[in-house]
């Protein structure tokens, strides 16, 4: 399900898209030193065969802007972004420069933390996403379980995290991005749950990976494209991935969630880099923040220069005391709230 309107969407409207980004993120304030902006539109379908014929076929559309700003004061440089990602819908430009250039503005006079320690940590929705994608994408793939690689292997039906965690893969989302009718093997997606009320459920499988070990696919079959995969589907074998993501909210919005923490905290606003770059069989991870704030007893301070934020991935959904409101559509194709976590190490 898309609407029509991305099929009629030429590349002189992307370009004017781009351009009036730009212009609004230039103009906002003279501290803007540069405005960045890409938008796209994209669509297409894919078919399934073989010798007998052609068995599934499936066809998806979506657009998307991104807006990005550089502030700067004195030798500071700091970055932010903005963003729309939709099928359901042409983009929303209107306000996105301004807020990206203000989001920019407001990390500069970043101060130094000067100390190593171990804080509470609140990821907002595209940093809690990335979290997600690096840690669950990973381990509760069919192929990493049967490779032996995985640390939830025996652990379906335990508790894995928080009980107020839950987080659904639904293939079947119209309003996500990545969903299709069938997966790149042709076999249906569908709605997966792969942790419920902090109960690990279920993995993901392709056909390959579900008959060494047992079961059936789940539909999470894909070819190519992926966070960083190649675009042409045809230049890679098939994989397993994850289609739709959501994380189902909480109770509080994200200022009560800074407003509960008591002593410090750091605020992570965007996704740490180096994230990715992680263990699956241990789950240890050293990523740097880069747009980060101090919370100070429920309250968000000022900003910090970039911080490293350390840990276990499988430790730290233990670790999740609160679960937010906030639910957010990111481009990871992750779909939550922000989370709070205990027990990472924070090192300014």
């Amino acid at each position: 399900m898309f609407t029509s309107k991305i099929l009629d969407l030429s590349k002189e409207d992307l370009i004017e898209y781009a351009s009036s980004l730009v212009k609004a993120g230039q103009e906002f304030d003279k501290r803007i030193l540069m405005a960045q902006s890409d938008c796209s539109a994209e669509w297409g379908g894919f078919a399934v065969g073989n010798t007998l014929g052609l068995q599934q076929d499936s066809r998806s559309a979506s657009n998307s802007c991104t807006i990005s700003c550089i502030a700067t004061k004195n030798e500071e440089r700091r970055v932010a972004y903005e963003y729309d990602i939709t099928r359901e819908r042409l983009m929303e430009t209107e306000g996105l420069g301004e807020s990206a250039a203000q989001k920019a503005i407001n990390l500069l006079g970043g101060r130094r933390l000067d100390k190593t320690t171990v804080l509470p940590t609140i990821w907002e929705p595209i940093a809690a996403a990335a979290y997600i994608v690096a840690s669950l994408g990973q381990s509760a793939s069919g192929r990493a379980v049967v490779e032996g690689l995985s640390p939830l292997a025996d652990r379906i039906g335990r508790e894995l995290a928080n009980p107020n965690l839950t987080v659904v893969d639904d293939g079947q989302n119209p309003s996500s991005i990545n969903t299709e009718a069938v997966d790149a093997e042709g076999y249906p997606q569908q709605r997966n749950i792969i942790i419920e009320k902090g109960n690990l459920r279920q993995f993901m499988f392709d056909t390959y990976y579900a008959r060494i070990y047992g079961t059936e696919s789940t539909g999470n079959c894909s070819r190519g494209g992926g966070l960083f995969g190649p675009s042409l589907p045809y230049e890679t074998s098939p994989t397993i991935s994850l289609k739709s993501v959501e994380v189902l909210p909480g109770k509080k919005g994200r200022d009560n969630l800074i407003s509960s923490v008591d002593g410090q905290a750091i605020l992570i606003v965007d996704a740490p880099i180096g994230i990715f770059h992680s263990s699956i069989s241990t789950g240890e991870f050293s990523a740097v923040a880069q747009s980060a704030f101090l919370v100070q007893n429920g309250e968000k301070k000022w900003p910090l220069q970039p911080v490293s934020v350390s840990g276990n991935f499988y430790k730290g959904f233990k670790q999740l005391v609160e679960v937010g409101n906030d639910l957010k559509k990111t481009p990871f194709s992750v779909e939550t709230p922000s989370l709070i976590f205990n027990g990472f190490s924070i090192v300014g």
